[in-house]
Formats: C-alpha cells, sequence, structure tokens
C-alpha cells in the first residue's frame, strides 16, 4: 500500500494520454488548435476524466480536486487505474470525438467503473 496524491494520478493520465492525443486533437472539431504533439492542456486532462466511463464519481472528484488530497492504494489498484484509462485512451469515442455505433449492443459499463479503494 502507498499513499498518494491525486497529481500523482493525474500525472500517469498525462503520458497515458500522449499517445492518442493528437488523433483526437485531430478529429475533434472542439479540441482547441494546439500543436499535436503538445502535452495535454489542463484543460483537455480534465475533459478526458469527466469524459471517463470506467471512473466513478468519488474518482473523478478526487482527480478534479484542488489541493493536495490523498489516498491509499495498491498496486493491483494502481494497475486497475492504468488499465482503465488506456481501455478509454484507446476507444473510439475518445479518439474520434463521437460514440461509434454499436447496433444496440452496447455492455452495461457502470459494472466496471473504478472507484477510490478507501
Amino acid at each position: 500500500m502507498q499513499c498518494v496524491t491525486n497529481n500523482y494520478l493525474l500525472d500517469i493520465i498525462q503520458k497515458k494520454m500522449t499517445v492518442t492525443l493528437p488523433l483526437h486533437r485531430k478529429q475533434n472539431p472542439h479540441s482547441l488548435n494546439l500543436a499535436l504533439y503538445a502535452k495535454a492542456t489542463p484543460q483537455e486532462l480534465q475533459e478526458f476524466i469527466l469524459s471517463i466511463p470506467y471512473f466513478d464519481g468519488s474518482l473523478k472528484n478526487f482527480l478534479t480536486a484542488t489541493g493536495e488530497p490523498q489516498t491509499i492504494i495498491s498496486q493491483a489498484w494502481e494497475l486497475e487505474f492504468v488499465k482503465k484509462c488506456e481501455l478509454w485512451l484507446g476507444s473510439y469515442e475518445w479518439m474520434y470525438g463521437k460514440p461509434c455505433d454499436t447496433n444496440g449492443s452496447r455492455f452495461d459499463i457502470s459494472r466496471m467503473n473504478l472507484s477510490l479503494p478507501y
């Protein structure tokens, strides 16, 4: 178990976003007119966090809180956090800024939600 701040988790997201952020910026008409390979802005980071369907409200609130809130996490929880970030970063909805046509076969994402461990 380790005590981490929200900034620690935000740094993980920030690093992971560099892979698909250029495509997201190209495809999303609401995206800021930034250099394609520039680091994610605070606004883009917050929009990503709020859009990710794999995080519950308490985790989203923790990540978007100002200051230095802390929580205790396990290595298994951190790995699951990274997995959920990568899953959303690789999604059609994130990269292209629009929902994928699934012909009504969308599964229930709510049962896959990650929440704060404590």
